[in-house]
């Protein structure tokens, strides 16, 4: 234990479930978009997190669906301010699945899922568990459709590197992430998505796509908002491009600073992060097409904000927890019949709430700006570099912070 400043006792921390974050990433996005309020889904943001470990799928189902199974359900009450310009003369075509929100709050209803053993990390990890397998059970070399054709991993990372063959095959490789889906397993449901896991019968509304599905989409060249078949084009130019052009085009930077010639980050990391893309993409497509079953034409947003405002689901959980507190005030005020117990000077709320919601916007508005100044930051390094390869003629940049990848050549052999 350590001494502190600030009142805190153990019990009010806590462990947040997957669904739980993802939530409040919702919650997050949809604030900042000014669609939290949004009745009809098609006006509002749904969100998704590919982390380390996991994947988080959140968006609201429409009112005229079927009410998810209560494991892939969560629930929120906000203050109602004031109805959404898409809901005006709008109404549900069925009866509302509002349970217990009181006059002037809003229940927002939405799916969510983490799926657990999905994330970048975890993903990649199993898929070489599934190589170094099937390296066991054949006499010849396997060949790894993931990696990037003339790729050698850095000594001593790996002691069977020799035998796995880099395959540069993104078809080849979208097959093999669809066997870590569990697109076959067992299903309880009227329809499922990855691992049985419940999936509703429609997504509407846009999909914000967030974390490693942003970072690879900026690594491609792609816009903010690309198709699924665009993804799935990158990655078939990242994986079928010759190891060579891939170094020469994104670690030249980092090829003179192992000479001393600059000061930048380690050669082997990079290499070991570069060779990660097509694997990445093809993640990302198996994922969105057979996981979520989207149709190619879809068009995802891949972006960390919204309108500027970065989404954090620490910040969402800012917003849930005020309007939760904001509620329970509200009943203690108006009692069980629903009259003002007392008023005071602020308008019959109590100056303990006010200092409360106070406390928790700074909060968030000091990590919403401390997490502003580091985007900023690596930002500008990554301008850096774009501008140095481009001044080294080893990329062509076109749409994307990262430029495009159109510019790599293809092995003469056919992959």
């Amino acid at each position: 234990p350590c001494a502190i400043a600030f009142l805190f006792r153990d019990g009010w921390a806590e462990v947040i479930a997957g669904s739980k974050e993802g939530l409040y990433a919702w919650v997050a996005a949809n604030y900042a978009a000014d669609s939290l309020f949004a009745r009809d889904p098609r006006h509002t943001l749904g969100v998704l997190e590919l982390g380390g470990a996991s994947m988080q799928v959140t968006f609201k189902v429409p009112e005229d669906s079927p009410a998810p199974p209560d494991e892939f359900t969560e629930h929120i009450h906000v203050p109602t301010v004031k109805p959404h310009p898409s809901d005006l003369g709008w109404a549900p075509p069925s009866p509302s699945r509002t349970r217990d929100a009181k006059p002037g709050v809003t229940e927002i209803t939405v799916y969510t899922h983490s799926a657990l053993g999905l994330g970048q990390e975890a993903a990649f990890e199993a898929h070489e568990r599934s190589i170094r397998a099937e390296l066991g059970t054949q006499l010849s070399d396997v060949s790894d459709p993931c990696v990037p054709v003339g790729y050698v991993p850095p000594r001593g990372l790996k002691s069977d590197g020799s035998k796995i063959r880099p395959g540069g095959n993104f078809t080849a490789c979208v097959d093999r992430v669809r066997a870590l889906l569990g697109l076959h397993d067992p299903c309880p449901h009227e329809r499922c998505g990855m691992k049985g896991s419940y999936l509703p019968p429609s997504i509407r509304g846009e999909m914000l796509a967030t974390e490693n599905f942003f970072y690879t989409a900026r690594f491609l060249g792609l816009p903010e908002r690309a198709t699924i078949a665009q993804m799935a084009g990158a990655g078939e130019r990242v994986c079928g491009a010759e190891w060579r052009s891939l170094v020469a085009a994104h670690l030249g930077a980092n090829k003179r600073a192992a000479r001393g010639e600059g000061d930048d980050e380690t050669f082997e990391e990079d290499e070991a992060s570069l060779a990660r893309y097509c694997f990445s993409s093809s993640l990302i497509v198996a994922a969105l097409s057979h996981g979520l079953k989207l149709p190619p034409r879809a068009k995802i947003r891949f972006s960390n904000s919204v309108g500027g405002v970065a989404v954090d689901w620490a910040m969402g959980a800012a917003i849930a927890f005020t309007a939760a507190a904001v509620e329970r005030e509200e009943e203690w005020l108006l009692g069980p019949d629903g009259r003002h117990r007392w008023t005071n000077p602020f308008g019959g709320v109590d100056w303990r709430i006010l200092v409360f919601v106070s406390a928790v916007l700074v909060l968030a508005l000091v990590s919403a700006s401390s997490r502003s100044r580091r985007a900023a930051t690596l930002e500008r390094r990554i301008r850096a570099k774009v501008q140095a390869w481009g001044s080294a003629g080893r990329l062509t940049r076109s749409e994307g912070t990262f430029g495009s990848l159109t510019s790599f050549k293809s092995p003469a052999k056919d992959h």
